[in-house]
């Protein structure tokens, strides 16, 4: 099965791609959009989600999935007996705030995680059965980029076998950071995760703040950005990231305490970005 997931992860993404490409083309004239302080939803989400899980549902029916706008949707057939469990997990539109403000850094997104023997396939906020990540797949309907990812078979760049090796010093990086949604909606935690950013972005050239994770999570994975710190990630976007990290042979520290993911592109600058952060209680 696991042999099959990438095309599939492959497949989901580019059709909702093709759908987003679409709608972006028809932006000005067409854009319906729900926004508030925190969060953009549009009618592109869900017309998205909509061409994606037809190709993870007929392929792997007996597989649970959680699609953002969706939510959690039970397997369509029940697994066999012993069978391991999986997860896909759709974010049709990641960079959802770029994309209503006309800014082409944006993505469709699919990822499958095996869950441990035993768990719930169950996916919210509150609790998270983390699993291992198996394939991702992001395709960015504005630039034509196509990501893939398979556990062991490597990170792959519209095609391409590509690694995040790269010798820039911090002072020389450029450090994308990411937060989820625990961090917006907590101040004490949002002014404690400004204070490391901070730290980070008077170490480096250039801190970005991305707000379409999978995208710079693949440019990593080329060797093209330095490093990805992010704090209270949502799993919607980690499984990919955690996966592209790996499969590109990215340098990885993960503080399960702290819900801090550090990826770099060498264990060199990883140990730097590491040394100027500040404590942090667990």
């Amino acid at each position: 099965m696991e042999d099959r997931a990438g095309d599939v992860a492959r497949s989901a993404a580019e059709a909702g791609a093709a759908v987003l490409a679409q709608r972006y083309e028809d932006l000005e004239t067409d854009l319906v959009a729900e926004h508030s302080s925190t969060d953009v939803k549009a009618a592109a989400d869900e017309a998205a989600e909509a061409a994606i899980l037809p190709e993870i549902r007929e392929a792997f029916p007996e597989h649970a999935v959680y699609a953002e706008e969706a939510g959690f949707l039970s397997p369509a057939e029940p697994p066999a007996r012993d069978a391991p469990r999986y997860r896909w997990i759709v974010d049709p539109l990641d960079g959802t705030n770029n994309f209503a403000a006309g800014v082409p850094t944006f993505a469709s997104a699919v990822a499958l995680e095996r869950l441990p023997a035993g768990a719930s396939a169950e996916f919210g906020r509150d609790a998270v059965v983390a699993g291992t990540p198996i394939a991702a797949a992001a395709a960015l309907p504005a630039t034509g980029e196509r990501y893939l990812a398979t556990r062991g078979g490597g990170l792959r760049y519209d095609g391409t076998p590509v690694t995040a090796e790269n010798g820039r010093p911090l002072a020389e990086a450029t450090v994308a950071t990411v937060i989820g949604h625990d961090v917006v909606e907590d101040d004490a935690l949002a002014e404690r995760t400004a204070v490391q950013f901070d730290a980070i972005e008077r170490a480096c050239k250039r801190r970005l703040d991305t707000w379409a994770p999978t995208v710079h999570w693949g440019v990593l994975g080329r060797g093209l950005l330095e490093a990805v710190v992010a704090v209270h990630p949502d799993r919607e976007e980690q499984v990919l990231g955690e996966l592209f990290a790996a499969e590109s042979d990215a340098a990885i520290h993960a503080d399960d305490e702290r819900r801090r993911y550090v990826a770099a592109a060498s264990e060199s600058l990883l140990e730097a970005i590491l040394d100027v952060l500040p404590e942090e209680p667990p």
